[in-house]
């Protein structure tokens, strides 16, 4: 992430006990202490996001929050530092909130209408933007599957990828699932209600900080700490020697 996220935990009560137990594992006590507080809280932030958001892809996004070995709390350094590693800049603007940019080069965002895509849109699905193909048939005029098209608003200029419902028929439908798929929003009793919004194009939009990763991190340590310190210094003087 940009900026680096500071939770600090007062371990004086660990070293005390400590010195008085067993002198000799105040360093591997408090360091493995913090080491467990801290998978802990990298858990607790993995099931924030997943809470927060339907994850296509669920392991490729929460094995980007990490501890690396080098990044653990040693005898000489009791730091622990939980990496966010997002190459496409997503995770730390939902934490901070700020502007999503088209990744890659690319000239837009596409956004989903919401009144039809109310789940993930799957690369299996007929209606996803990728599988419209859509083609410029003529000079300014794109055309794709499923009586697909794109324009420009008439209103703001922004484009729009719409889809004609009177254009679907049934031989161009494929099965039942997918004519389903293809009639979500489609007024039974009139199959022939023109066009429907399915995408927005836009070059950038509004991420609302709402990760919460830092006030996720303090619940742990509030509500954790002195359980998993406790059990840190009772492994510590089992194992001492």
């Amino acid at each position: 992430m940009a900026d680096m996220l500071t939770v600090e935990v007062d371990v004086k009560p660990v070293v005390e006990w400590l010195e008085s137990a067993a002198p000799k594992q105040v360093a591997f006590g408090v360091s493995y202490g913090l080491n467990k507080l801290a998978l802990e809280i990298q858990s607790a932030i993995q099931a924030s996001v997943e809470r927060r958001f339907n994850l296509r892809r669920k392991t490729w996004v929460l094995h980007r929050i990490y501890i690396s070995k080098a990044d653990r709390a040693t005898k000489d350094n009791w730091v622990v530092i939980i990496k966010v590693d997002e190459p496409r800049d997503i995770l730390n603007k939902f934490e901070d909130g700020g502007t999503h940019f088209p990744y890659n080069g690319h000239n837009h965002l596409v956004i989903p209408n919401k009144t039809i895509f109310k789940d993930i849109i799957r690369s299996s699905d007929p209606l996803s933007i990728r599988n419209l193909q859509l083609k410029e048939t003529k000079p300014n005029h794109l055309q794709g599957n499923y009586g697909t098209f794109l324009i420009d608003s008439k209103t703001t200029g922004t484009p729009l990828v719409l889809q004609d419902m009177s254009a679907i028929a049934y031989k161009n439908a494929g099965n039942l699932k997918t004519l389903k798929k293809l009639e979500r929003g489609l007024n039974k009793k009139d199959p022939r209600i023109g066009n429907r919004i399915l995408y927005t194009l836009v070059k950038s939009s509004k991420v609302p900080a709402k990760l919460e990763f830092i006030t996720t991190a303090n619940n742990i340590v509030d509500t954790r700490l002195a359980d998993v310190m406790t059990d840190a210094v009772d492994h510590a003087i089992r194992t001492a020697r």
